[in-house]
């Protein structure tokens, strides 16, 4: 028998488990492990606007991004793909990556005021194998 780490949900027996819905966490299943956490605030946006953040891993890693909605509810974060059209101004935000960079894209028509973005990632030691 070889070691593990099991932790069950309550009501049930982590010593005894072998049904995995019956379990929190089993080392026995791969889990995600971070590389990168970070931020970054692009300011005084008038248009359409990206960013590349390199994160040097040599693979493309499996990675989640989120931002504020900056026009209709600021200290509301959405997951990106983000669409939002409030009041006559349509914003897009999107987050991609290849094997060294993260890239923070924003759509935002020209003509609008200016705005701040908040963005935050967390890119993972996880290959996709792509």
């Amino acid at each position: 028998m070889s070691n593990k780490l099991l932790i069950a949900k309550a009501g049930y027996n982590a010593l005894t488990e072998t049904n995995p819905d019956n379990l929190v966490f089993s080392s026995d299943y791969n889990t995600l492990k971070y590389a990168i956490s970070g931020s970054y605030e692009m300011t005084n946006v008038t248009g359409n606007t990206e960013v590349t953040i390199a994160h040097n891993l040599g693979y493309v890693p499996f990675f989640i991004c989120y931002c504020n909605d900056f026009v209709a509810q600021p200290t509301y974060y959405g997951l990106t793909e983000y669409f939002n059209s409030t009041g006559g101004i349509s914003r897009a935000a999107r987050a991609y990556v290849d094997d060294t960079n993260i890239y923070l894209s924003l759509n935002y028509g020209s003509g609008n005021p200016a705005i701040t973005v908040k963005w935050y990632y967390k890119i993972f030691k996880n290959d996709l194998g792509l």
